[in-house]
C-alpha cells in the first residue's frame, strides 16, 4: 500500500479545499498530472476534465481518478472556445514554454465570465528548486501582468506555511517540501510566502 498516496487522497491541501468549494459546472484541470485534483473533484461529484501532456501521467490519472482525461498541450488546448465554466492551473505556468500563450488558451475555452484559478510558486521561495520549473516569478506583479491581459483578478493570496491549520500529515513521495503543504495558509507577507494564489474571471 502506498501510504503517502493514501494520505494525499484523504487530505487535499488548503488551497485545493478552497477551490473545491468554489467550482461548479464543467471544469478543466490543465496539467492534471497524476490526477489527485481530479480525484478530489470526482469524490464531490464535480464535472471535471483533466488535460495532461505526459502519457505516463495520463495512465496514472486513469488509475487514480478515472473520468474524462485528454492527452494534449496547454499551449493549444484541444477544445472549442467557451466550453468550460471553470479552469484550474495549479502549479502549471512555471513549467510551460510560454505562460502567456497558455493563459490565453485558458481564456479562450472559458465561457464569458468563467472563472480561472492559478497557483504559482514564488520564484524566490523554496519551490524554485523543484524539478521542471523553467519560469520564475519573483513577485506577484510578474504574474499579474500576464493574467490581467485576459482576466480580472478577484482575489489574491500570498500562500505559505503555518502550523496547526490541520493535523501534521505527511503527503506525497516526490518532494520533501510538500510535507509543509498540509499547514498552508495565505494572507502572509509576500517575503514569507512560497506560492501565489489568484482567483480570476474572464474579461
Amino acid at each position: 500500500m502506498n501510504w503517502k498516496l493514501w494520505l494525499r487522497k484523504k487530505f487535499p491541501t488548503h488551497v485545493e479545499r478552497i477551490i473545491l468549494k468554489k467550482i461548479r459546472g464543467k471544469t478543466l484541470d490543465v496539467g492534471c498530472g497524476k490526477g489527485l485534483f481530479l480525484f478530489y473533484c470526482q469524490a464531490r461529484n464535480l464535472n471535471v476534465v483533466g488535460l495532461e501532456i505526459d502519457k505516463k501521467k495520463i495512465k496514472e490519472a486513469k488509475k487514480l481518478a478515472g473520468g474524462l482525461l485528454v492527452l494534449g498541450d496547454a499551449h493549444a488546448l484541444p477544445f472549442k472556445k467557451e466550453v468550460f465554466k471553470n479552469v484550474t492551473a495549479l502549479d502549471i505556468i512555471e513549467h510551460v514554454n510560454n505562460p502567456l500563450e497558455v493563459i490565453e488558451e485558458m481564456s479562450r475555452v472559458l465561457k464569458l465570465k468563467g472563472k480561472a484559478f492559478f497557483h504559482v510558486p514564488r520564484g524566490k521561495g523554496v519551490f524554485r528548486y523543484m524539478e521542471g520549473h523553467i519560469n520564475f516569478f519573483d513577485n506577484k506583479e510578474e504574474v499579474e501582468v500576464l493574467l490581467q491581459k485576459f482576466f480580472k483578478i478577484n482575489k489574491f493570496g500570498c500562500v505559505g506555511f503555518k502550523w496547526f491549520i490541520r493535523p501534521p500529515i505527511v503527503p506525497p513521495s516526490y518532494n520533501i517540501f510538500w510535507i509543509l503543504s498540509t499547514f498552508v495558509t495565505w494572507d502572509l507577507p509576500e517575503f514569507l510566502s512560497t506560492h501565489y494564489y489568484f482567483e480570476t474571471t474572464k474579461k
